[in-house]
Formats: C-alpha cells, structure tokens, sequence
C-alpha cells in the first residue's frame, strides 16, 4: 500500500524520526527484503554500540572538530561494508576486491567478525597508529596496511560496487540506547549525526538510515553542529487513523488467507481494500458496531480502539491480536469479534 509515509520512504531519508512504536524498525528491516540492495549491514540496538560510544569518546581529545569525529565514524561504518563485501564476493578478493581484503587484514579484521567487533578492530588499529588521537585525520590517514589506506579501499571498493551493479546500505537501530544525557558523549555523538548526514551522496552504490525517536529529537538538534545539514534528510513517521485502519486490515486479511482461506474468500472476496470505505466495510465484518466502555456507555467499535492506540501501529497492533486471540480461543471463530471479545 502507498502513502506519505511510504512514499518518504521510498526518497532514501538517511534519518527515520518516529515515536517509540511508530513502526521505524519495521521500515528498517524492511530493507532486508529489498532487492534494490545486494548488501545489507544491520547495526541493531543492542548494548554493543552504545559501548563503542564511549570507548570512541574515550580516547577523543577535549577539543575536536565534528568534522574528524565525522571521519572516524565513516571510517569505521566503511569498514563493516568492506567486510560484508568480501563476504558475499569471495572470488573477487583475488582481484578486483584485494586492496580491500588487504586493508581489512591489515587492520586485523579477521573473517567471521560481528559488525561491531569489526569497528571495534578498526578504533584500535587507528588507536595504535596515535593513541591519544591529538590530530584525529592525521591518524586515519596514516593508517594503512602496506601502503592501503582507508581512502585506498574505500575508492576500490566503490568501483567495484558500479562496475557490478551492486548497492549497498547501512541500517542503523538505534539511537534510543546511546548516553545522550551524558555531555561527555557529545563529540560522538555530533560527528556520527554528520557522517549519517553526509554518508548518502548522489550517485553513490552506499548509503545509511538510521533510526531516531522523536522523543530525542530535540536533544539530537542540540547535539548537531549543523542541524540543517546533518538533519535535512529525514521523514517523520506520523500516522493517521484510516492508514492504520489500512495497515491491519492488509495484515489480517493475509492471516485469513493463510489460516482460513474458505471463510476469508466466503466473507471478504469481493472487498479490495484500495479505499477508505472498503477497509470501513472489511472491519464492520469483523468487529461489533459499538462496545461499551468501563464506565458502562456506549461506544463505537473503531473509535473506541483508536483512542487507545495513541495513533502508533504498535499499539493497535497489540490490541487487534489480543482481541483475536480471545476471540479463537472462546469462540473458535476467526472472522468475526464478539462484544465480549473487547
């Protein structure tokens, strides 16, 4: 199905911004079944990058500019490419990628690595090159494994991406477990939202998206040294009720004709669910004209619902299972909910 949001989407923002629950990993790990992209690297929200956060500020002089910090982070996101690169084209590491599998050995990369163990590899090589980083481009480009450099690998590994029709991109989910009410974080944070911001150039077979809460909006923005720049290429999901009236209907109706194809095409056949009042038509189907509340009034079904969905995909979703499943379990009836199902 098509909408704002999807078309947004579809622009290729290196920044999703939604609410806890608006559906930005869904997005994020739709990519994983794009075929638009021959490589995916996930960075998912773990304890792990958070970690790396910190042992980068660690070692970060008191004053430096974004724009290093910048570099470093797209040094080290580089080199999780790299080495997927390698991974997926193993025959061509013997050529047209053996700058690139050098660089990686050099720097002690070794097959097999997680993502985050990989730039977690890369920070330390850096780190022995200049281990107290006082002139942070100085050190990045003096890194090299017999005269590879990280621009070196970068350039080959970019040729070979277009030479072969292969694109590439970074997930990143997501910024709700870094530190971003610790001040000292802010020199990683400030050149990581730049290198984000400057990762998708046109014409490039790389590009990043990264997953923001809006709730920390407005912290990023006082992070961000350029806030026009490292934050102009974003869509907000913000979702309207008839978009996820939509959303869940698509999503059950693919239930029914999976689990229950004779009833579903004896009841919903004829609905196509192109139109606001067909998905109307499709959930009158399914649920109860009107319930009644807690404090005993009644109340109509979908507005009922809704209002306690905060409009976020999530929450609806929660609610419509757990209304099913009672509805499967006590009724045994699968298309239509009861009242009492509520």
């Amino acid at each position: 199905t098509r909408n704002q949001i999807s078309e947004g989407i579809s622009k290729g923002p290196a920044l999703i911004i939604g609410r806890r629950g608006a559906g930005k990993t869904a997005f994020l790990n739709s990519f994983h079944f794009n075929d638009e992209y021959s490589v995916v690297v996930s960075l998912q929200s773990d304890d792990a990058f958070p970690k790396m956060v910190r042992a980068i500020e660690r070692k970060l002089p008191d004053t430096v500019l974004a724009e290093e910090v910048s570099l470093l982070w797209t040094n080290l996101l580089w080199g999780a490419v790299f080495a997927e690169l390698i991974s997926q084209y193993p025959d061509h590491t013997v050529a047209s990628l053996a700058p690139v599998a050098q660089y990686l050995e050099g720097v002690g990369v070794k097959k097999g690595m997680s993502y985050y163990r990989i730039m977690r590899t890369i920070l330390k090589a850096i780190e022995a090159v200049n281990d107290k980083f006082k002139i942070l481009i100085d050190t990045i480009e003096e890194l090299a494994s017999d005269g590879i450099t990280f621009a070196d690998a970068k350039d080959v590994a970019i040729d070979f991406m277009s030479d072969h029709d292969i694109r590439a991109i970074v997930l990143v989910d997501s910024l709700e477990q870094f530190p971003l009410d610790e001040p000292s974080m802010a020199n990683t944070l400030t050149g990581l939202l730049r290198a984000v911001g400057r990762f998708n150039q046109p014409g490039q077979p790389c590009e990043i998206r990264c997953c923001l809460p809006s709730e920390l909006y407005p912290r990023i923005i006082n992070l961000s040294s350029n806030p026009l720049k490292d934050l102009s290429s974003n869509i907000v999901l913000s979702w309207r009720a008839h978009e996820l009236l939509h959303l869940t209907a698509l999503r059950y109706q693919c239930f029914l004709q999976l689990h229950c194809p004779q009833a579903a095409n004896r009841h919903f056949g004829a609905i196509e669910l192109s139109s606001r009042p067909a998905v109307r038509k499709f959930w009158k189907k399914v649920l109860p004209k009107e319930v009644y509340n807690t404090q005993g009034q009644v109340e109509d079904s979908f507005a009922y619902i809704m209002r306690h969905t905060q409009l976020l995909p999530r929450h609806l979703l929660l609610y419509l299972n757990a209304i099913a499943k009672h509805s499967l379990r006590v009724d045994k009836d699968c298309i239509e909910f009861t009242e009492r199902d509520h």
